[in-house]
Order: C-alpha cells, then sequence, then structure tokens
C-alpha cells in the first residue's frame, strides 16, 4: 500500500508540471488522501528535479554524505509539514524529552523435538531438553525477565527465532508470536538462517508475522524475506530509523526459489539498494541525516575487522578482563567470529554505505557465545546478548540487550538475566600481566589459559582487589 501512494504521488507531480491539473489539485488540495501523501510526493520530487537527465539511483553522488544531499531539500521539507510514517514503514511515538528504550533479543531458536523429522537427530536427554513444554523454562522467562527489566518502547528480534527444521505444523512460530504479543509492545523480527527451514514456507511465515497484532514485520519488496524500516519519533520528530534486513544463509530452506529466500550468507546487491534508496528517502523526506541502526542476523566481516583490535592479544576475549576496552567496548567473545564480506554497491563498501547513510550502529546475533559491542571506523558493531538456553549458549550470558536513545544519541547494556553475573561483568578490572609486582612475567611463561591468583595488585598507582 505505502508503495502505492508513493509511485501515484510520483504520477501525480508529473501530471501536474505538465499542466494536466489545476495548481489547486497539485499543492492546494486538502483532502485527507493528499495530506497523507504531501511528504512522499515531496521526497521522490526532489530527487528528480535534481537528475532529469540522470537515473534516480544515480542522484546522490557516491562521494558525497546522504546529508549532503538533504540539504538541497531541506527547505523544501521545512517549508511544509514532514509526515515521518511517509518515509518508513513503522513509526513508534515517544513523547518529546522522554527517554527512548530498545530491547534486543536475539536467538531465541525455540527447537520442539516433538516434530524431529529424523528420529537420530536428537538424543535422548535432548528430546527431553527441548520438548514443547519446555518453552517457558527454556525461553520465555528469560525473554520475559528481559521485557519488564527494559520496559521498552520497541522489541527487535535479530533472527533464529525458532529452528524451523523442528517446526514443520508451525506451531512454535506462532507460540512465540502469541507470547510476543502479550505484552502489547511493538516488536520487529528479522529472518535468521534457521527459521526458513520450516515445510511451511517462508511466505507462510512471513504472513504469520504480518498479521500480528503487535508485530512490525514486512515481507518487503527486494531480495530475501523481512526487508523493512522502523522510525522512532521523540515528539514530532524523527530521531532514528532501524532498518530491519534479511541476511540469508538459509542453506537448508524449504522451497527457496518459490519462498524468495536468500541461502547464501550476506546481503545481495539489490537489497544494497534498497538500503541506500531508504536512507535517501529518510534524508530527503526530514531534511536531514537521521541516525540509523541495521539489525541483521549473520555479521558481515567488518564485525571480524573491530574485533581485530582485541584478537591480536587472545582469539577469545572478555573485554575489560582479558583486554583492556577501549571506546567503552565490553562484552565476551568466547569463539573466533567469523562473517561474510557483503558486496560493494556502486564502488561503496559496506562500511561506507553505512556512514554515507548515517548509520552509527548494528545489531546482529548469530554467534551465540559472542556478545561483545565494539566501536570500529565509527560504527558500533554490537552482538545481542543470546535470549535462550536452546542450542548452544554460554553459562550466565543469557538475556537482551537494551539500547537506550537520548535525542539522536544512543547507549548499549547488557541484561543479563543472573543478576550476580551481571554485576561480575560490571566491576571487571583488567589488569596487564607485566604489572603485577613480584611476578616475572616476560610473555613466555604465560598461555592464554594460565590463571593468576593474588590478593592486591597495584596498576597505575593503585591497588585493585
Amino acid at each position: 500500500m505505502k508503495n502505492g501512494k508513493r509511485w501515484l504521488a510520483l504520477l501525480l507531480g508529473v501530471l501536474c508540471a505538465l499542466g494536466a491539473f489545476p495548481l489547486a489539485a497539485c499543492g492546494g488540495a486538502s483532502s485527507e488522501s493528499a495530506t497523507e501523501s504531501k511528504s512522499e510526493t515531496e521526497s521522490v520530487s526532489a530527487s528528480e528535479s535534481e537528475s532529469e537527465s540522470e537515473s534516480e539511483s544515480e542522484s546522490v553522488s557516491e562521494s558525497e554524505s546522504v546529508s549532503e544531499s538533504a540539504s538541497e531539500s531541506e527547505s523544501e521539507s521545512a517549508g511544509g509539514f514532514f509526515d515521518p510514517a511517509s518515509v518508513v514503514d513503522a513509526v513508534i511515538e515517544v513523547p518529546a524529552g522522554e527517554e527512548v528504550r530498545v530491547l534486543n533479543l536475539t536467538d531465541v531458536q525455540i527447537i520442539d523435538s516433538s516434530q524431529e523429522r529424523n528420529p537420530a537427530r536428537l538424543s535422548d536427554s535432548e528430546d527431553a531438553m527441548y520438548a514443547p513444554e519446555m518453552m517457558e523454562e527454556r525461553a520465555w522467562k528469560y525473554m520475559r525477565d528481559a521485557i519488564e527489566r527494559a520496559q521498552p518502547h520497541l522489541i527487535l528480534l535479530t533472527g533464529d527465532i525458532m529452528y524451523g527444521e523442528f517446526d514443520d505444523n508451525g506451531t512454535s512460530l506462532l507460540a512465540l508470536i502469541d507470547f510476543m504479543d502479550s505484552f502489547g509492545i511493538p516488536w520487529a523480527p528479522v529472518f535468521g538462517n534457521h527459521e526458513n527451514e520450516s515445510k511451511l514456507g517462508a511466505a507462510w511465515q512471513s504472513e504469520q508475522l504480518e498479521s500480528s497484532s503487535y508485530c512490525l514485520f514486512r515481507r518487503g519488496d527486494t531480495d530475501g524475506n523481512g526487508n523493512y524500516t522502523v522510525g522512532i519519533v521523540s515528539g514530532d520528530e524523527l530521531v532514528r530509523v532501524y532498518y530491519m534486513m534479511d541476511s540469508g544463509g538459509a542453506g537448508g530452506a524449504y522451497q527457496p526459489k518459490e519462498n524468495n529466500v536468500i541461502t547464501s550468507q550476506g546481503f545481495t546487491v539489490d537489497q544494497l539498494a534498497w538500503l541506500k534508496a531508504r536512507m535517501e528517502e529518510v534524508a530527503y523526506g526530514a531534511g536531514r541525516t537521521v541516525p540509523g541502526t541495521v539489525c541483521f542476523h549473520i555479521p558481515s566481516a567488518d564485525y571480524v575487522r573491530a574485533a581485530e583490535k582485541y584478537t591480536d592479544v587472545t582469539p577469545a576475549f572478555t573485554i575489560g578482563r582479558d583486554v583492556m576496552a577501549e571506546n567503552g567496548d565490553f562484552g565476551a567473545c568466547n569463539k573466533a567470529v567469523t562473517g561474510p564480506e557483503f558486496p560493494s554497491l556502486g564502488g561503496m563498501t559496506f562500511l561506507e554505505l553505512l556512514k554515507w547513510g548515517g548509520v552509527d550502529s548494528t545489531m546482529v546475533g548469530h554467534w551465540h557465545s559472542n556478545n561483545t559491542v565494539i566501536t570500529h571506523e565509527g560504527i558500533t558493531w554490537a552482538f545481542g546478548l543470546k535470549a535462550s538456553t536452546y542450542d548452544s549458549y554460554t553459562v550466565g550470558e543469557i538475556g537482551g540487550t537494551l539500547m537506550t536513545l537520548t535525542g539522536e544519541d544512543f547507549a548499549l547494556k547488557h541484561l543479563y538475566y543472573d543478576r550476580a553475573y551481571e554485576a561480575k561483568m560490571e566491576s571487571l578490572v583488567y589488569i596487564p600481566a607485566d604489572a603485577i609486582g613480584g611476578i616475572p612475567v616476560d610473555g613466555t611463561d604465560l598461555k592464554p589459559a594460565t590463571t593468576i591468583s593474588v590478593d592486591r595488585a597495584e596498576v597505575g598507582g593503585e591497588y585493585a582487589y
């Protein structure tokens, strides 16, 4: 419907320019439909007037940021009413001045052993662990705790919400939808690499999510399933856009071609073109760059590069304990980070595209034992905290990740179900091995697994107990 409105607005603008309609019908209409499409028409016409001899995809030079292009249409946006709903698929409205809370839950990965296709797939103990009646114990209690603590305005689910191989009848997905809707809070999921294995297919799964009472999911009109946008409006200002995207990887998907499933890992070029177009649309409509967060499931190679500033010390690490935190980084990396190199778009790398569009953060899942939040190259690359004990997980590191927004600034924090573990993680003190007095350390005596116990160590003139 939204795309239809945009094309209608475009057609109206062209016809008006040709004189097919009187001026009042073009700019002075007071009907509800005209009001709804006003900012959409401005957004489209702004790009068209600048590039009559160019294609729309080339209307913004790749050497400039989207903000420089947006400034050219700022007077047009400022001179009339801008409706944020005209440039995003869903809007979350928050009273002006109120701190915005967005909770991320990732890799819930519900497994229903009663739907096991191959009797040898799970062991007897796993059959009991993953029985359908175990959803409360393995998932709901952790998710409920995080939601009640965060009291969020919006909940994100960054993939692998259930294991499609164990949901051929769809009951796990429907149970999750009912559970999430029970809070009465808008929620926005993306698919990971496991949901689409269900024999019901991604189209059916998308339909269930779209018909949910509070789910904001939209299947979208590009590659994959679930490429859409959610805008946060504080007062009457659009302060952030969440770009929800399908990062594929569903190699075991059911009828992938018929269900528009991406079997390879990462975004396609068409998806990146979609992302760039949506960034342009937001900037043109708002007349400025609006900060953004891209949410997907499988991390890009940028996550590997972000971790490299720590992995030259040790392959597995907890920031603040094994390595000195930089730029407010935190979290644990319990498994080597890997991720595909996303394709470039018109000469721009994925990183360059994000910077161009004003994106300052990304949120992913996939690696259950990794929950680092690392700022690198001006962007915060965040792994969400795993939200259940289905499939592999690290004891103690279960919960959710809270993003708080103050104006256009943001802060991230893990909310652990285990409060004692959370207190421990927040009180970590990094002590360089060569700063421990009385213990000869030359880099050869200690191995990564070595543990040193001391009553007191002096670091920088202060004592750490």
